[in-house]
């Protein structure tokens, strides 16, 4: 190999192990992304970088002589063949999962591409006994075997089989995610096949470089749009939430009771600054992004809960089972729960009576906030404009804990005996 095509070798893999390690850097440091993702991409360019670094080892003691260096310069390619090649499986079952592949592993085409892998390790394994792909001998110099074009067969398979199957299932995609993906398989793609033309030259670590890390901006731009999105459609579900809590009736049967209280019951004061407080920290609610105590929002609830007790006296009980209150949740998230549990519940029932019960737990993973009723309950199963209920609410708060906590909503009810809504917040904000 000439002095020239040796500095551009070392030029180029230099280049391609920056671009990786930019790469790696961002997505460790970028807190905001998804944590499957994010460990998908942090495993992804952790085998990249080791894969350009033992290809710049290989190439510095390409100038060296002697059975040792001739030795040293085997284990290095072996291992830079193999780790270049077990980079596309990793981001074939990214791209399945990020096109709605929950069981991405069972996939026919993350099984093929494991199987290619495997073949390519097989004819690795076979050449160092029989050198009929490439030799290294003890002047430590390369050559190409006679079946060399065949061992670039598995990687490029690999690679046809995670764009044939990203493809079919693109739909699922964002475009930014689209190009991503189409720029890592393509771009190393035709650089693998530049290097089967131009020997001497290490085109597939420039393309690996650079498609890693044309794919990561593009993923970083989808990220940005995404988290935009989600601001703007969290401040309109706020809003949303407030309308929902200010509604006609609940102020004019609350002012109602309060009034009537006015005629006779020296606690009438109380019961206006109560409805007050209930107002004013429904309003305050709409500026607050970020989690908040549940503390916060249990007092809030109570505070309703006092109020439409104030309407509905012993017909409605109430009961605190608190177990604990060390977390964090979406504002205006436990008191649309609790006044569906009233409205629909209890006061759904031929009596009207019934108790609202609230609880928290802490488990290994996760805080669970359960708000439970012994109402009418009705059917999960059954679509929202069948059931007869509003369900605007429960669609709001499952939204937002989604977007802010990464929680989730669980509907349990059954008609006759009362519902239970739990929400589930992961320890760690579930990244």
């Amino acid at each position: 190999m000439s002095p020239n095509i040796a500095a551009l070798n070392l030029v180029i893999a230099a280049a391609g192990l920056l671009m990786c390690l930019l790469c790696l850097t961002n997505a460790y440091l970028d807190d905001q992304m998804e944590r499957t993702s994010r460990r998908f991409l942090i495993t992804l360019f952790t085998v990249l970088c080791v894969y350009i670094l033992l290809n710049i080892a290989g190439q510095l003691t390409d100038s060296f002589t002697g059975p040792g260096f001739s030795m040293m310069s085997h284990i290095s390619l072996f291992f830079e063949s193999l780790t270049a090649a077990a980079a596309t499986p990793i981001l074939l079952a990214y791209a399945l999962r990020s096109c709605g592949e929950k069981h991405w592993g069972r996939t026919a085409a993350f099984h093929i591409a494991i199987a290619l892998l495997i073949a390519y390790l097989v004819m690795l394994v076979l050449n160092e006994f029989t050198g009929m792909f490439y030799t290294i001998d003890l002047n430590n110099e390369y050559r190409r075997g006679p079946f060399y074009p065949i061992l670039l067969v598995a990687p490029i398979l690999i690679m046809l089989v995670g764009l044939i199957a990203f493809w079919r299932r693109r739909a699922g995609l964002s475009r930014s995610q689209q190009t991503a993906f189409v720029a890592y398989f393509f771009v190393p793609m035709a650089f693998m096949v530049c290097q089967m033309i131009l020997f001497g030259v290490y085109a597939i670590v420039l393309g690996t470089g650079l498609g890693a890390f044309a794919m990561f901006v593009n993923l970083q731009a989808d990220q940005r749009e995404r988290t935009f999105r989600a601001e703007a459609e969290n401040a309109k579900l706020k809003s949303d939430i407030l309308l929902s809590q200010l509604q006609p009736h609940f102020l004019c049967n609350t002012l109602g009771a309060i009034g009537g209280m006015c005629k006779t019951d020296a606690d009438a004061k109380d019961a206006i600054n109560m409805f007050s407080r209930y107002l004013r920290e429904n309003v305050d609610a709409v500026g607050q992004d970020a989690p908040v105590p549940f503390e916060q929002e249990l007092d809030h609830a109570k505070t309703y809960l006092m109020l439409e007790q104030l309407r509905f006296g012993d017909d409605l009980k109430c009961v605190y089972d608190i177990g604990c209150t060390d977390f964090q949740l979406p504002t205006l998230t436990l008191q649309p729960l609790v006044e569906n549990a009233v409205r629909h519940g209890i006061r759904g029932t031929e009596d009207g009576t019934g108790t609202v019960t609230i609880s928290s737990r802490e488990l290994e993973k996760k805080w669970e906030v359960s708000v439970a009723d012994d109402g009418a309950g009705f059917d999960p199963a059954l679509p929202p404009s069948e059931d007869g209920r509003s369900h605007i609410g429960l669609r709001n708060v499952r939204t937002r804990l989604q977007l802010v906590s990464h929680g989730r909503l669980r509907i349990d009810s059954e008609f006759g005996c009362g519902s239970v809504v739990t929400i589930e917040i992961p320890k760690g904000g579930g990244r």
